[in-house]
């Protein structure tokens, strides 16, 4: 490890130990009853980024995307909201539901915080073929490999996103079962979150308890900060984040290998199944 790693992975430390929690003991809570959290648990390139901006256009949801914390115990939501209410340069607490983004299954090192009575966890999944054309796009991978310790040439990128995306399923697979609770789960797929907006937004007020509508108009959430220290909100890469709504055309496909297709796409039916069957649905009272 060089010395700028050692530098950044300890303001991290730094960051994360010190000043997040110091930020959220100044901030002024405006709320009756304890803020919530939701988790919104996903995988690289499922519309996460977008499902978090339409969220955040409901004014009793504050997030900022990927915030990268990694959870170990009930302590790390003071971090949550430090690192957010910096973020968005807010004091004052007045939105019920605190929002992080975790598509990683290092995000996770405690599952016991999913029994927290204040944390409801919401399921997003995209189809495996979609998913794993947008992983091999020339401009992510581009975006990917500056955090790699390995010359890029030296990997196989579609075999590397197949097995993130299988092992990122059955982990999500795992927690739904963990949390078996359908007050506490909501799973929709991406492909719902765009075809069937105003259901899923239904069913998303339903889920959380919440008297304001969401939109499909969208002020992006700024992507601004500082590598390493506050982290990188939202979607690096993709311009569609940036117009400020839901943009319905379709990307185009790329060329895989039958085999990488038919595991992953295995993948993606046990997942779908599974969650529809311990997590709320779209449709359901």
């Amino acid at each position: 490890m060089n010395n700028f790693s050692r530098i950044t992975n300890y303001s991290r430390k730094i960051t994360r130990k010190l000043l997040y929690p110091a930020y959220d003991s100044i901030c002024i809570n405006r709320l009756d009853t304890p803020q919530k959290v939701i988790l919104l648990l996903s995988h690289m390139r499922a519309g996460s980024t977008l499902c978090v901006n339409l969220l955040c256009t409901n004014p009793e949801i504050i997030g900022m995307g990927e915030t990268g914390i990694r959870y170990s115990s009930e302590r790390d939501f003071r971090i949550l909201r430090g690192k957010v209410y910096s973020r968005r340069s807010r004091l004052l607490i007045t939105e019920r539901y605190l929002l992080d983004n975790l598509n990683h299954n290092f995000n996770i090192s405690n599952p016991e915080i999913f029994f927290n009575e204040n944390v409801k966890c919401i399921f997003l999944l995209r189809d495996s073929e979609s998913t794993l054309s947008s992983l091999l796009n020339e401009k992510f991978i581009k975006h990917e490999t500056q955090f790699l310790t390995m010359a890029p040439k030296q990997i196989d990128w579609k075999i590397r996103s197949s097995h993130y995306y299988r092992n990122r399923l059955a982990q999500l697979t795992e927690y739904a079962k963990i949390i078996n609770n359908k007050e506490k789960s909501l799973y929709f797929t991406y492909e719902q979150l765009i075809s069937d907006t105003q259901a899923t937004f239904n069913c998303l007020k339903s889920f959380l308890d919440i008297q304001d509508s969401f939109s499909d108009n969208y002020a992006p959430l700024s992507s601004k900060g500082i590598f390493g220290l506050f982290g990188l909100a939202g979607d690096p890469v993709s311009k569609k984040i940036t117009s400020g709504k839901i943009i319905r055309k379709k990307s185009p496909k790329i060329s895989l290998p039958s085999e990488i297709l038919t595991e992953c796409l295995e993948s993606y039916q046990n997942a779908n199944a599974t969650l529809s069957k311990y997590c709320r649905c779209i449709g359901e009272n």
